[in-house]
């Protein structure tokens, strides 16, 4: 791990992307089904008590799915004050959530400084203090208290304005907060002066699955993440073969990630409430990291196989990789040819691509 002198880096000056590929995890998405316009609130993030980084691996869905969302032994405190603050800066950025976009922001800080000491939990020892990069920070809900303890964050913010606030604040200018206007998904590590100990977000519903294959395709660098994900998406990742939840994602989490149900997320933490529930999850790669090759041919093969859910698995595959040639692969690997991708274990999709792709 690099541990070069964190420079201020400042915005990077490119221009804000409209459409959902620019949306990263901005603020205040995740318990939304739609992606957030990118002049949004500020970014909504989980918490949770447990100081350790030693957080028990339990069953996803259950875990999420059991009562309201207030379990979470936090006291959530009646945040009117700080609700009217926030309001009150949103008015001054001309900024303003949009509930039918999913937009909610987290207004409890309390709340906020239990979920940062979660996500420090979850990150290596380092003498001078962790990096953290965080997508979405939006107004600095959860890299307030980060900062306060001793870390040091590299913020991916697509909203010029919020990018603009955040860069305004002392660590920006002491070299301890770097603020990057752009989108998650196009940003490279190589331009911090340091790789990060740790990636963080609240992800917007349908932009969690691109987040999070680019997450997983740079865990090599960086093998840890902490999520906050609605309920579905939680499921997604802990699915079983031969439910309507199993897909690419589910595959490549169960092949190369451990997941870690960290927490429920209190819906009166945010304003507006949600309706859906979600969770705080850590995703840690389980070593040896996949060779980039191996990584690169099973996402080509899951995405041939899911393409059309109701299609046979040959022939979906044989789309992409010819009749004769799908045949010989799935007789050889004792596949039958009728079945649905949704069937296939884990193992049997990493065999395919070895097969398929060579």
């Amino acid at each position: 791990m690099r541990r070069a002198a964190f420079h201020r880096a400042g915005m990077t000056g490119m221009t804000e992307d409209k459409k959902s590929r620019g949306g990263g995890a901005d603020a205040g998405g995740g318990p939304g089904k739609d992606a957030p316009d990118r002049r949004n609130p500020p970014k909504s993030a989980p918490g949770s008590p447990r100081p350790d980084a030693a957080a028990a691996s339990v069953d996803m869905p259950g875990a999420l799915d059991a009562g309201t969302g207030t379990g979470t032994g936090i006291a959530v405190g009646k945040a009117g004050g700080v609700e009217g603050k926030t309001a009150k800066k949103l008015r001054e950025l001309g900024l303003a959530p949009i509930k039918a976009r999913g937009q909610h922001l987290l207004v409890d800080p309390l709340f906020c400084a239990k979920a940062a000491s979660l996500v420090l939990a979850q990150a290596p020892p380092a003498p001078d203090g962790p990096t953290v990069l965080e997508i979405g920070p939006g107004l600095g809900a959860i890299t307030r208290p980060l900062l306060d303890a001793g870390a040091r964050v590299a913020a991916v913010e697509v909203d010029r304005g919020f990018a603009a606030e955040l860069n305004r604040w002392p660590e920006a200018a002491a070299g301890r907060l770097l603020v990057f206007e752009q989108s998650i998904l196009d940003f490279d590590l190589a331009v911090l002066p340091r790789t990060p100990d740790l990636v963080c977000g609240n992800l917007p519903y349908n932009l969690s699955t691109p987040i999070l294959f680019w997450f997983m395709e740079r865990m090599s660098a960086v093998p840890a993440g902490v999520f906050m994900l609605q309920r579905e998406m939680a499921r997604r990742l802990a699915a079983r073969p031969g439910t309507d939840d199993y897909g690419r994602l589910t595959v490549a989490v169960s092949l190369w990630c451990e997941v870690l149900t960290l927490m429920k997320v209190p819906r009166q933490v945010f304003k507006p409430v949600p309706k859906v529930l979600s969770g705080l999850v850590c995703l840690r790669l389980k070593p040896p990291a996949p060779a980039p090759e191996t990584r690169a041919a099973l996402g080509r093969l899951t995405r041939a196989a899911f393409l059309a859910r109701r299609k046979t698995i040959f022939n979906n595959l044989s789309a992409r990789y010819g009749r004769e040639r799908t045949v010989e692969v799935l007789e050889a690997l004792g596949i039958d040819p009728g079945v649905r991708a949704e069937t296939l274990s884990p193992k049997q999709f990493l065999s395919l691509a070895g097969a398929l792709e060579q």
